[in-house]
């Protein structure tokens, strides 16, 4: 498992410069939505999974669990912050 840190961006951040900043090119294989007043965002590509959690001022995270090679990623944040985890 791997713990990486949150990254700093606004919530209404435009998604293809959100997608490009996590490497993910194909823009039919993302969702994206609004959860609990944050925003969500998840990705198959290339046998790479990433998951992203926003919340504005909660503590949050983003779990990636079972990837195709098992690995399991999570990502732990403090509002404000992106929560990424990817897994493969």
């Amino acid at each position: 498992m791997s713990v990486s840190a949150g990254v700093d961006v606004q919530l209404s951040i435009n998604i293809n410069q959100l997608l490009d900043s996590l490497g993910i090119t194909g823009r039919s294989n993302y969702n994206d939505r609004q959860v609990d007043g944050g925003r969500f965002i998840s990705s198959m590509e290339d046998k790479k999974i990433t998951a992203a959690f926003y919340h504005p001022s909660k503590m949050h995270s983003a779990t990636v669990q079972g990837g195709f090679l098992g690995t399991d990623g999570k990502s732990i944040a403090k509002g404000g912050q992106w929560a990424i985890a990817r897994g493969t």
